[in-house]
């Protein structure tokens, strides 16, 4: 009897789930003319280059399990990145305004790779769903992370099967 739950195996379909996603697909290729590369795990010493954008990195974050707990709980984190280099100048109002498409860009990527992952896990769906748009990343990159939680309650005597 199993009764914990390797975080890998939550990467691995997570991944799965991703991978086959016409959306995700199809938004990356309209938008940046390829499809999202994938990565499991994180080195912080060498991280994905622009030329690897647009990319996915699932990361596996910590989890709360045992006896005495009323509900398992599944952290990871995921972190998206685009490469955008358009800006747009205009005035409104007698100001200059100046837009970076990426920001909204890297929101709906978020976005939908969330709305990807909790509509094809209907068994155990994402509990709670953090955005951060990560203001430190260089242009024409722009970067989010993604802090998601995935609560179990687990039955007595039951295998935890992701």
């Amino acid at each position: 009897m199993k009764m914990t739950l390797n975080l890998w195996d939550i990467v691995d379909r997570w991944k799965e789930i991703i991978v086959n996603s016409d959306e995700i697909n199809d938004f990356c290729t309209k938008n940046y003319g390829k499809k999202p590369m994938i990565f499991l795990g994180a080195d912080p010493k060498e991280p994905p280059e622009e030329e690897n954008t647009p990319f996915i990195l699932i990361m596996p974050g910590g989890k709360k399990e045992g006896a005495d707990q009323d509900t398992n709980k599944y952290v990871l984190y995921l972190y998206c990145c685009i490469s955008q280099n358009t800006k747009t100048d205009g005035e409104e109002k007698s100001s200059k305004v100046l837009y970076l498409p990426g920001e909204k860009q890297i929101n709906d990527f978020a976005d939908l790779i969330f709305s990807e992952l909790q509509d094809n896990l209907q068994e155990h769906p994402i509990s709670t769903y953090a955005l951060d748009v990560l203001m430190g990343t260089t242009f024409p990159q722009f970067s989010a992370m993604l802090t998601l939680t995935t609560e179990i309650e687990p039955a007595m005597g039951e295998e935890i099967i992701y």
